[in-house]
């Protein structure tokens, strides 16, 4: 039987309302480094123009020798940090509360999956994450998180380095204020950008941790699981539509790309070893992505691979030859789809 929809509506929607308090204050506290920083931009910008438009010649390498650009640089790196340190405890803060979510969104997810019949007695019986345990996951998972160790700690680095480089071009490329501005407005969002998705990929992984711990500690229950992505033409990507409707065992982990919304499916056990012979069996059924994939339009198609995976994919490879797992420095496992060439070499094989 599939998984009620208002079941998975209701946990969407509880991870999506847990996320944007987070996203607003992030949003917030960036807002009040840009109102430090911007005018200051702006300024330097304006007496650099002059400068132009007096005769100066000033190279990208003269420009960020000047004091004042050393200075500004010097300030955002600072400004930044700062606010590297405000996402570092948004997203520890958030991890164990996303992990407590966790927990109860896989105990909702087991009993709607049960037979009514034996759904309480089944659960009287179910183990569940203390609280220390769930404190000593979020502690472990910020120490051994690559996102710790390399992107929060060269947050302020990186983004000055973006903001400094963009405010360089539009100087050095003769384009006027205005024009500059507009060109910085990329380099001002990236850092907030960067921000909500760490955010929301950290506090997601630890939803996904707590809930498979969950599983794991009830193999009387839950024999594997069922990746289910939410199959979302012009949202959902390519390899996670391949990926929905496979089935994993305890031992495996969903490992999904940043900003991922795919969910983990408990498998329970059969009702007859659940003590209920004579019942047919219906456990949960989730929509294999390949056959929904093959229904839609090809506008859709065209859209979620692209010209040339696209070309693969009427050629008759299948959607679930493109997943490629990738070891990525900062974010760890993720799934994506394989280079063309790769597939086009395979395929000539």
């Amino acid at each position: 039987m599939p998984l009620p929809a208002d079941v998975l509506a209701a946990l969407h929607s509880r991870l999506e309302a847990l996320e944007a308090g987070y996203a607003r204050h992030l949003t917030e506290s960036y807002r009040m480094v840009l109102a430090r920083l911007v005018p200051e931009a702006e300024a330097f910008s304006v007496a650099m123009h002059a400068r132009l438009e007096a005769g100066v010649t000033l190279t990208p390498n003269q420009i960020r020798q000047m004091r004042r650009y050393r200075r500004f640089i010097g300030t955002t790196r600072q400004e930044m940090g700062r606010y590297g340190a405000v996402l570092e405890d948004a997203v520890l803060t958030g991890q164990a509360e996303f992990a407590r979510q966790g927990l109860a969104d896989a105990i909702t997810m087991v009993q709607a999956s049960l037979p009514e019949a034996v759904r309480a007695s089944i659960m009287a019986t179910f183990a569940v994450m203390p609280t220390d345990a769930i404190d000593a996951m979020v502690a472990a998972l910020a120490e051994t998180s690559p996102l710790r160790t390399r992107t929060l700690a060269r947050f302020g680095e990186e983004a000055a380095r973006g903001i400094g480089e963009a405010l360089v071009y539009g100087v050095a490329s003769g384009r006027g204020p205005r024009e500059t501005a507009r060109e910085m407005a990329n380099a001002w969002g990236a850092p907030l950008t960067d921000a909500l998705r760490i955010s929301r990929t950290e506090h997601v992984r630890a939803h996904r941790l707590a809930t498979m711990d969950s599983y794991r500690r009830n193999p009387h229950v839950v024999r594997g699981w069922i990746w289910q992505s939410a199959l979302i033409p012009g949202r959902t990507c390519a390899a996670c539509v391949a990926m929905s409707g496979t089935h994993h065992d305890l031992t495996e982990t969903l490992d999904d790309h940043p900003n991922g919304l795919c969910t983990m499916i408990p498998e329970t056990v059969t009702w007859e070893e659940l003590g209920l012979s004579g019942i047919p069996e219906t456990g949960v059924q989730v929509e294999d992505g390949s056959a929904w994939f093959a229904r839609q339009p090809e506008s859709v198609q065209r859209e979620m691979l692209g010209p040339g995976h696209y070309e693969a994919y009427l050629a008759g490879t299948p959607i679930s030859d493109m997943v490629a797992w990738r070891s990525d420095p900062e974010w760890g496992r993720t799934v994506g789809i394989k280079p063309l060439k790769e597939i086009n070499n395979a395929n000539q094989e």
